[in-house]
């Protein structure tokens, strides 16, 4: 489990080249606080074969694009933020520490 204290985002214009995958059309780059970058997050055009998430050398997380405005979100947001790979399951997720439900933003504006 690493703690995410930057990142860095990629949008794909079209054409890609081809010897990069053509259905990534963005991708998220994870770094700690030493700035080393941890994991990073593909994002598959709709109706993509998404392939499965990996572990080496790098955490690798994929998801459809329509999920990266939720993510982008959260890693605005939310504080602390954790990459995870899950070994028995063999798959990545993001993920916070518990907060209180109905939780705002500190200044206390509507979100």
């Amino acid at each position: 489990m690493s703690e995410i204290k930057n990142y860095s985002i990629r949008f794909n214009g079209g054409p890609i080249v081809a010897d990069a995958n053509p259905k990534v059309r963005s991708s998220i780059h994870l770094f700690d606080k030493s700035s080393k970058m941890v994991g990073y997050i593909s994002f598959y055009e709709e109706g993509a074969d998404i392939p499965k998430d990996q572990a080496t050398p790098y955490v690798s997380m994929n998801l459809p694009v329509s999920l990266l405005h939720s993510v982008i979100d959260v890693l605005r947001n939310e504080n602390p933020i954790y990459l995870v790979w899950h070994e028995h399951f063999s798959h990545a997720y993001l993920s916070t520490t518990q907060e209180p439900t109905g939780e705002g933003p500190e200044d206390g504006t509507e979100a």
